[in-house]
């Protein structure tokens, strides 16, 4: 190729990718500008996986393989999450959360739950990453608990309204 025609491929090239971009035909990843992603695995074992770093959800199918699809947030909905995370102060949770040791005395344990929920995220916000994993197995009613579950119910409300959750096959049996 004549030097004339690499720099006219290029811009051509150049031209499309700004235009495309232009008009907001951007991943969500993309639209994303305040650095803020998250993975939520939770249910049994944690296998319903919300991943927005890559804007997927994986639904556990129990006695099936679990079903992986293409499923984002909107910018509202992560503006929310986020919020509410820095409004419970999400990164001063411990790696390993168990409200037995950390939020208060053994009479804030309720039950032991079987079966359980277990509960993991990692969050970005900028250069600020955190991980937490909970096996809620006792029902705790300590303030930092109960705030936990509020936004992890919050985050599961936003997944069933979505139209590619409503799209997912129905599980097939049940965890005793």
């Amino acid at each position: 190729m004549r030097p004339n025609k690499i720099f006219i491929n290029y811009i051509s090239c150049l031209s499309f990718l700004l235009i495309y971009n232009g008009y907001g035909i951007t991943s969500n990843l993309a639209q994303n500008d305040h650095g803020f992603h998250f993975i939520l695995k939770y249910g049994i074992g944690g296998k319903n996986i919300l991943n927005t770093f890559d804007g997927t959800y994986t639904k556990d199918m129990i006695v099936e393989p679990s079903f992986k699809t293409k499923l984002s947030l909107s910018k509202e909905e992560l503006n929310t999450i986020k919020n509410e995370m820095e409004e419970i102060k999400i990164f001063g949770y411990p790696e390993e959360y168990s409200p037995r040791e950390n939020d208060g005395p053994p009479s804030d344990i309720v039950s032991l739950n079987e079966p359980h929920s277990t509960y993991y995220f990692k969050i970005r916000i900028g250069d600020k990453v955190k991980e937490i994993f909970w096996v809620d197995s006792n029902g705790s009613i300590a303030r930092k608990a109960i705030k936990l579950r509020s936004l992890i119910r919050r985050i599961q409300k936003m997944i069933v309204g979505k139209e590619e959750y409503k799209k997912l096959p129905p599980t097939k049996g049940g965890y005793l």
